[in-house]
């Protein structure tokens, strides 16, 4: 948790910054903490830019992995992301290229990269890695990905597989090798390379082994992630509710769970949402979603690439979320923010 901090400084407080996105950036933390209006006069400093909904794995807790249909399934194409990037870009620190698939399955990810690179934006991915040509190793490396965050939960296929269903544990560790080899040809630093361990009963013993797989291969930091309950509709469960869920997947020791058994979900200290101010989450088909934890299509908020980023970034249903957030309002059904308030706010 000690890189991840350090990373996110390096994002937001050690950025080459020009006037207009540091003036950005100190404008959406005032909106976070201090501001009581639902009108944020700052525009995004981050964006979750899903570059495709599609997966081949069939992970049982991830919407995608369940074959859910509540939204629709594409790929970003190249010029869409052009176009949200020219328009937002210029007061972006970062830009995350994932959310509810794989984006190495996007023939168009290595120039997307390089596309916000030279934009002055950080860029990092979040992949299961069961698809990666070493010609794109070199393009990443080269393009200077920022951060890559690789999910194996498990230190053989047998373990590996019980959630990543469908894929291949000897596969996913040849290619974090060759990337690192890769990285090391081009005597990059970048990307920086997390292994990202979501904890489950099945694998907890296996932390130890992960971990010195990990520093063998030359891997610069193992993430132990607490996991979630079912993600399409975790925002609508009460804590006993997500609990219950998932019983069977909780590892037994509490310290590496988001939940407290016995009680409710860790709260969000500041009961507020950090998604309202500063970040925008779009869809492959530039549907703005409120969060990145929210599936079903039916909650967005517009869309960026018919309404255009900052229209959408203020318009009728954003402000009403946000009110609804200020005034702790659970009155909304139709707002799916009513109902995360009610829960206790989802932690990230």
């Amino acid at each position: 948790m000690l890189d991840l901090f350090k990373r996110k400084l390096n994002i937001y407080f050690f950025n080459k910054y020009t006037l207009k996105k540091f003036f950005n950036l100190m404008g959406s933390v005032f909106s976070y903490r201090y501001s009581k209006s639902p009108i944020v006069k700052s525009h995004p400093i981050r964006m979750v830019i899903d570059t495709g909904n599609i997966c081949q794995l069939k992970c049982p807790l991830c919407p995608t992995g369940l074959g859910r249909t509540t939204r629709e399934k594409s790929f970003m194409d190249l010029e869409s992301f052009k176009k949200i990037i020219d328009e937002a870009g210029e007061y972006l620190c970062e830009v995350d290229l994932y959310n509810w698939g794989e984006p190495f399955l996007n023939k168009d990810l290595s120039k997307m990269i390089r596309y916000a690179k030279n934009a002055g934006i950080k860029v990092s991915l979040n992949a299961n890695l069961n698809l990666l040509k070493e010609e794109w190793m070199h393009e990443i490396v080269e393009a200077q990905l920022d951060q890559l965050t690789v999910s194996i939960d498990g230190a053989s296929q047998e373990t590996y597989s019980k959630y990543r269903i469908g894929g291949n544990f000897d596969i996913v560790l040849n290619n974090l090798k060759k990337l690192i080899e890769v990285r090391k040809q081009h005597k990059s630093k970048y990307p920086h390379i997390t292994w990202q361990f979501l904890v489950m009963s099945h694998n907890e013993e296996e932390i130890e082994k992960c971990k010195k797989m990990a520093h063998e291969i030359g891997v610069d930091e193992v993430y132990l992630r607490p996991m979630r309950c079912d993600m399409g509709t975790e925002l609508l469960m009460s804590d006993q509710e997500k609990v219950e869920s998932i019983k069977n997947w909780l590892p037994s020791q509490e310290k590496y769970s988001r939940y407290n058994y016995k009680t409710k979900q860790k709260k969000n200290p500041l009961a507020k949402c950090l998604f309202q101010t500063t970040t925008m989450v779009v869809n492959p088909n530039g549907s703005v979603s409120p969060c990145c934890g929210v599936y079903d299509e039916k909650w967005d908020f517009g869309n960026a690439l018919k309404d255009g980023v900052f229209r959408v970034w203020n318009n009728e249903t954003y402000v009403a979320a946000r009110k609804a957030v200020l005034d702790k309002d659970t009155s909304n059904p139709d707002l799916i923010c009513t109902h995360c308030i009610k829960n206790g706010f989802l932690e990230y």
